[in-house]
């Protein structure tokens, strides 16, 4: 072969090659894609039908009661933050998306509202001194890095006794009800969609502590791609406790006055409810090229001819 066949060979060999790693590349995604994520729990209602009650006092002369009745509640959260979508081909026909969790911000609200009555027994006579409801209001909200995890917080709200101030007894005190709440938050899951033409190909994910997952496509047919993310959830759950505490100070004409101290007993503990989280995200839409097997093997041939023109240009000129 003279110089100039060899030269010949050698820039349709450079050329094949540029052309095979262009059909390979060309319109292939690039990432990372980042998005912003929100999670919305509808607002569920909550409640029991339990009881506490508890006396305390010396009853021969006075004494406190209080009863708490059936409570409800309503409670609500939001999550958000931002997720990091890599995409990236392994082989023929195959394509994985990782999908990252990059931070949190969580709010969560509760209001828990319960029927509260306290009565006084003074000297063989009972005296209603309170007979209202308790409303606690209870929020939290925790913001930063970090895996999905709980996020407990408190309420209080005290009711105070209405004045008794007879002619033989004086009475007065408080009632109040803590709440004390633990949002527990669960799986982040959603679902890729794959589609060329009439393929359609869905696979679904889930991020839980390790904040990272990842998605892969064995796709029947190469060409361009478009891949999309078509859903995201939450799931979360909330429990709730609600303590009684009362104190009372009685006053009975020619008693010395009974000072009671406070009782603090635990009122409810209800079961856990589940928070259904619906989700949504900003657009995630890419697409990608898979190349044809012809391609690959176009690489390969002009790889092959690179070394078939090396050798010859090595050899020794006889």
């Amino acid at each position: 072969m003279n110089e100039f066949h060899r030269r010949q060979v050698q820039n349709l060999t450079v050329a094949s090659f540029f052309l095979a790693s262009f059909a390979i590349h060309q319109d292939a995604h690039a990432g990372p894609i980042y998005a912003t994520a929100s999670f919305v729990a509808p607002a569920i209602s909550y409640g029991t039908s339990a009881n506490s009650s508890n006396t305390f006092g010396d009853t021969d002369i006075a004494a406190l009661s209080y009863f708490v009745g059936s409570g409800s509640g309503v409670a609500s959260s939001t999550y958000s933050g931002n997720l990091a979508i890599n995409a990236t081909r392994e082989g023929f026909r195959q394509f994985s998306i990782g999908v990252d969790w990059l931070n949190g911000d969580f709010l969560g609200a509760s209001r828990f509202t319960a029927g509260a009555k306290a009565t006084i027994w003074a000297l063989g006579e009972d005296f209603n001194v309170l007979d209202k409801a308790a409303d606690i209001g209870t929020s939290a909200r925790r913001q930063g890095w970090g895996p999905l995890d709980s996020t407990a917080t408190s309420g209080r709200d005290c009711i105070d006794f209405d004045a008794l101030d007879l002619f033989v007894v004086s009475a007065g005190g408080s009632l109040c009800l803590d709440q004390n709440l633990s949002w527990t938050l669960g799986m982040i899951s959603g679902t890729f969609q794959a589609t060329m033409g009439a393929f359609s190909l869905t696979r679904d994910f889930s991020i839980g502590g390790g904040r990272s997952a990842l998605v892969d496509f064995d796709l029947p047919s190469t060409g361009y791609w478009d891949f999309s993310l078509t859903s995201l959830s939450l799931s979360g759950t909330m429990s709730s406790k609600v303590d009684a505490d009362a104190c009372a100070l009685i006053d009975v004409i020619g008693f010395d006055p009974f000072r009671f101290g406070c009782t603090k007993i635990t009122a409810y503990s209800m079961p856990t409810v589940s928070l259904n989280y619906a989700g949504k995200t900003s657009d995630v839409n890419f697409r990608a090229y898979i190349p044809e097997p012809t391609s690959m093997a176009l690489m390969a041939a002009a790889l092959a001819g690179l070394r078939v023109t090396r050798r010859r240009k090595t050899l020794p000129q006889g």
